[in-house]
């Protein structure tokens, strides 16, 4: 019995029941401490031996849901024991069965598909397989394509494939140009195919993977003036041409790349117009191609695939802003902008021949007048001093011929023009120069570019340029093409796509 306080009450804590209660908590507090650093089966076989003293009693009372239980649990690795509560008893749908109640909702039991996700069996293999399986973005890169680890669809990311120029190859060969590392292909698929179509000459080499990949045999043919399958047929002729030349096979070559004149859709492969060959226009040549000599081909345009070779293994090595120019038989281009090669919305982005540089002056082939390319495009001066090859013009002009000079200096004034331009609307750290005329007479082309540049270009994007020759040579072309088909075979392409 308790105290009688003060006032005829009991003090609490020293008798009666809420003496009782007091001196039952201090003894399951002092029996919790001492079985800390027991051995946990020790406490376990405690627990159960006092479960079965009392498994009379609790078999008519049960166990009601809602009822807490405690027990002692202790960690692996002899973490300090601790008094946890467990909570209620929770349904099908992972809530304790008052939990709707609080909540306000009907209380009703879940049914079987509509558990927890996380908890059905299989979830955790499921949500590891998720990933690969979403639905790919609209404009896929090659990163997406790769985590689906699935074929690839047409014009989405072209890591392995252009248009269905590999969909129907044997997966052997494809697998095996994908899985290169770090540029290299496996052994008996180390080699290139690089194509240089124009309207002139087919041009073919083969080539072994590296860095800037080696020519081991070449050929050159000229182009059929008699339609798109003629012309197929002599770049497949030439391509067997060169394999031999190399004692090599088809089966030997990982990717091929070809160099075409444009406009163009570098994703699919189709050209769609090549007015200085007849019957491109709308061809898909790559899908020919690739019919004719059964191995993946990646079709650009050629100043695209020239920029490429340069930018890898040429003059703009390590640059990221670089335009090239190719001034030859036609004038082109292409423009890389802080390691991108810019595109445009329909690819022709880099047709620079057609930058205007004159009020006035001859008609363009692109239908305009004062073009880049109508005053100094290797044709265009030919045509106007009456000879078919542009080498006469410049040597008439050094012999000392009046009309010759005056046209060749016409060339020079339009080349200053552009360079000023590119110079300042792009701020480029370099402009490369390359082509036949340019590889032939430098002083008649990249000198006055850069003297244009320096007395009339903006100063702060003047400051900053260079104009250099290219370092590949005649051969950036096909170069270009081999290793334009290695990148974009082994999904390495993307800055340039």
């Amino acid at each position: 019995m308790g105290t009688l306080g003060a006032g005829g009450g009991r003090v609490p804590g020293l008798g009666g029941p809420c003496g009782r209660v007091d001196a039952a908590r201090a003894r399951r507090r002092h029996a919790a401490r001492e079985e800390e650093g027991r051995p946990l089966r020790d406490v376990l076989a405690r627990a159960a031996h006092g479960r079965t003293r009392r498994g009379a009693g609790a078999a008519g009372r049960g166990d009601p849901a809602g009822r807490a239980r405690g027990f002692l649990e202790r960690a692996a690795r002899r973490v300090q024991q601790r008094q946890v509560r467990q909570g209620a008893r929770r349904g099908a749908d992972g809530e304790p069965a008052h939990a709707s109640r609080r909540a306000g909702r009907s209380h009703r039991p879940a049914a079987a598909d509509r558990r927890r996700s996380h908890r059905r069996p299989g979830a955790r293999a499921r949500s590891a397989e998720r990933p690969a399986g979403r639905a790919l973005p609209r404009v896929a890169r090659p990163p997406d394509l790769r985590r689906r680890r699935e074929g690839l669809r047409q014009g989405q990311g072209e890591e392995g494939v252009q248009g269905r120029a590999a969909a129907d190859l044997p997966r052997r060969r494809l697998g095996a140009a994908g899985a290169r590392c770090g540029g290299q292909a496996p052994q008996g698929l180390s080699l290139l195919l690089g194509i240089d179509l124009g309207g002139s000459n087919v041009r073919t080499v083969i080539a072994r993977d590296g860095d800037v990949p080696s020519i081991l045999g070449r050929d050159e043919r000229p182009t059929p003036l008699t339609g798109g399958p003629d012309v197929v047929s002599a770049i497949a002729d030439s391509a067997r041409a060169a394999l031999a030349a190399a004692k090599a096979a088809v089966r030997d070559v990982a990717a091929a790349g070809c160099a075409a004149p444009g406009p163009l859709d570098h994703m699919r492969g189709l050209v769609h117009d090549a007015p200085n060959i007849p019957g491109f226009r709308d061809f898909p040549l790559a899908d020919r191609l690739r019919d004719a000599l059964g191995v993946a081909v990646f079709v650009d345009r050629d100043t695209a695939m020239a920029a490429v070779a340069e930018a890898v293994a040429g003059a703009a090595k390590g640059a990221r802003d670089f335009v090239y120019v190719t001034i030859s038989t036609g004038l082109g281009g292409a423009i890389v902008s802080h390691g991108r090669m810019l595109r445009g919305a329909t690819n022709t982005a880099g047709e620079i021949g057609h930058w205007p540089v004159g009020l006035e002056g001859p008609r363009c082939g692109c239908g305009s007048y004062g073009c880049a390319e109508s005053f100094a495009a290797g044709r265009n001066l030919a045509e106007a001093f009456g000879v078919d090859d542009a080498a006469r013009v410049y040597a008439a002009a050094a012999s000392g011929d009046a009309r010759a000079e005056r046209l060749v200096a016409r060339a020079e004034r339009a080349l200053e023009n552009l360079a000023i331009g590119l110079t300042n609307v792009l701020n480029p750290s370099l402009i490369v120069v390359g082509g036949s005329i340019a590889e032939h007479e430098p002083a008649r082309t990249l000198e006055p570019m850069r003297r244009g540049i320096a007395e009339r270009a903006f100063k702060v994007p003047r400051d900053a340029v260079r104009v250099v020759p290219a370092a590949l040579g005649r051969d950036v072309g096909m170069l270009g093409a081999a290793i334009a088909a290695r990148e974009r075979s082994s999904g390495r392409g993307e800055w340039f796509l």
